[in-house]
């Protein structure tokens, strides 16, 4: 019995492309530096959402702090207001004047509370907690 196996094996090599291989590769390296310069500018504006939801939420804070303060003081003066009233020095029209502006300091903090809370959930959705 004569067995007989024939094998072949065929071999290129491009020994020159015209500079496509070259220009292949600068390419794809370009590509990576565009992806990396992408992800770079999404980092950063995700960082700059987060700091700008803080400062929202510590510029919130201030601002009823200052209203609340503000409530004190214009019902402090309210009751010197009635005292001064109650003894002549001053009309009626002086104490109704502070009740007005001691209503319009309170509607401010309740506005500000509400924006201190607008803030506090923009920098949940920002972050992903609440500021603490």
């Amino acid at each position: 019995m004569n067995d007989v196996y024939a094998a072949e094996l065929q071999a290129s090599l491009l020994l020159f492309d015209n500079g496509q291989s070259k220009a292949a590769l600068e390419s794809a390296r370009y590509s990576v530096a565009s992806g990396r310069a992408s992800l770079l500018n999404v980092e950063q504006e995700v960082l700059f959402a987060a700091i700008t939801a803080y400062m929202d939420v510590i510029q919130a804070q201030e601002f009823v702090r200052i209203a609340r303060n503000d409530v004190k003081v214009l019902g402090e003066q309210l009751d010197a207001t009635n005292n001064r009233f109650e003894v002549g020095e001053v009309t009626r029209t002086d104490v109704s004047q502070t009740e007005a502006r001691l209503a319009q300091s309170r509607a401010n903090l309740v506005d500000s509370q509400g924006a201190l809370q607008i803030a506090r959930q923009d920098y949940l959705a920002a972050v992903g907690v609440l500021p603490g």
